[in-house]
């Protein structure tokens, strides 16, 4: 008694599990809600890949988490960038866990000029990743699109540079607050 999208919305996640995700489910160490939501929903807005979806259900399936963690995990293991990837990857789930909770506790004690930092660096994550996807794929033959297009680019090129200064300078700052790292030091920067 249910509507063709209905069926269909919940047929597709299904169809698109890799074995070894449709195998976690199977045996009870994965949860379904997490697959058909989450990683279906991350896997067609940000087009992740196949591998990338087992790399992170071999690295926190069968570790007696809850879903919600593992909703949690998920989020900052594709959306949070390598540092949090790799500490998920490296068993480091408890200090992830405690991150992404931290997160999302302390999101509304930014103040504005945080907030729109915070916005602008998703928004920057956001629209790389849509552009790596989809500068490849192009079928266009419009010459005035490749013309405004390039300026564009070029543009983007121009501000690179800088861009990945700041940003790695913005990172290597924030590193202190990894496990297995002194916080501290002589306080240059």
């Amino acid at each position: 008694n249910k509507s063709k999208g209905w069926v269909s919305a919940r047929l597709t996640p299904l169809k698109e599990l890799t074995p070894l995700l449709e195998k976690k489910i199977f045996l009870g160490q994965f949860p379904v809600w997490v697959a058909m939501g989450t990683l279906h929903q991350f896997k067609r807005l940000m087009k992740i890949t196949n591998k990338e979806i087992d790399q992170f259900v071999e690295a926190v399936s069968n570790k007696n988490l809850s879903v919600r963690d593992i909703d949690l995990l998920a989020h900052g293991y594709f959306k949070g960038g390598d540092n949090i990837r790799s500490q998920i990857e490296n068993g480091n789930l408890s200090w992830s866990i405690n991150k992404m909770r931290e997160f999302q506790e302390n999101n509304y004690d930014y103040n504005e000029e945080e907030k729109q930092v915070l916005r602008d660096l998703e928004m920057v994550q956001k629209y790389i990743g849509r552009l790596i996807f989809k500068l490849p794929h192009l079928k266009t033959i419009n010459s005035n699109f490749f013309s405004t297009a390039g300026i564009i680019a070029e543009g983007i090129l121009s501000k690179q540079n800088k861009f990945n200064l700041v940003l790695n300078n913005f990172i290597q700052e924030s590193k202190d607050d990894q496990p297995g790292k002194s916080k501290g030091g002589d306080g240059a920067s």
